[in-house]
């Protein structure tokens, strides 16, 4: 296997061409970023010049180096590897985020179909006072026209993914009327999303009052 090296400075890289002293070709490095390495072919490298002067490089030496510039590969690649994945879970967190305002702006606006749709069949919900809904009950609650929701919002919203798994923790604040009496809550919440046949749902959601600091 093939993998690229970009270096910041010119180096001599050896391959082994035959027995003995016999240490084949000697190539000289550059930064240019096509410039590739074959793990299983490298021996050796070195800073020392002219070219072709394999000779003056002690055989202990060459392992030594030869390991050195081979971990330095390896965990090069694995460091842009697990960097790459990190651009996949920002994309996700995104959707997630934007999926969690839709959901709150359908509830305040009583926008039933668009509210139903991002809540998965299995959903449960519990809120402050221990009640808790599955998918059906919930769109029922919603669409109770004796609750007029003026506000919903939230802040210090945290998203952690966990592969097709989202936790969304953060502050939640409510304010309107029922039955012709004002309400306001203001809690903590923790939702939970995830993503099936490419497509994220809202499968467990949890508000509660935050207690009050004693004196």
């Amino acid at each position: 296997m093939w993998i690229p090296l970009v270096l910041e400075e010119p180096i001599i890289v050896a391959e082994m061409g035959g027995k003995g002293n016999d240490l084949g070709r000697w190539y000289q490095a550059t930064t240019e970023p096509r410039f590739q390495i074959e793990p299983s072919s490298i021996f050796c490298y070195s800073e020392f010049s002219p070219l072709g002067n394999a000779n003056s490089v002690r055989r202990s030496d060459h392992k030594k180096m030869s390991k050195t510039l081979l971990l330095f590969v390896v965990s090069s690649f694995l460091v842009l590897t697990l960097a790459g994945a990190q651009p996949q879970d920002d994309t996700e967190a995104a959707k997630v985020r934007a999926l969690e305002t839709k959901l709150m702006d359908a509830y305040r606006q009583r926008q039933i179909d668009a509210f139903a749709s991002l809540l998965d069949e299995d959903l449960v919900i519990t809120f402050e006072d221990g009640t808790t809904y599955g998918k059906i009950g919930y769109i029922s609650y919603t669409s109770n026209p004796a609750i007029q929701v003026e506000v919903a919002e939230m802040s210090d919203l945290k998203i952690r993914m966990h592969g097709d798994t989202a936790i969304l923790t953060g502050s939640y604040h409510e304010r309107g009327q029922t039955k012709g009496q004002s309400y306001e809550y203001r809690d903590r919440f923790t939702d939970v999303w995830v993503k099936s046949s490419g497509k994220w749902r809202l499968v467990a959601s949890q508000y509660a009052v935050p207690s009050k600091k004693q004196d």
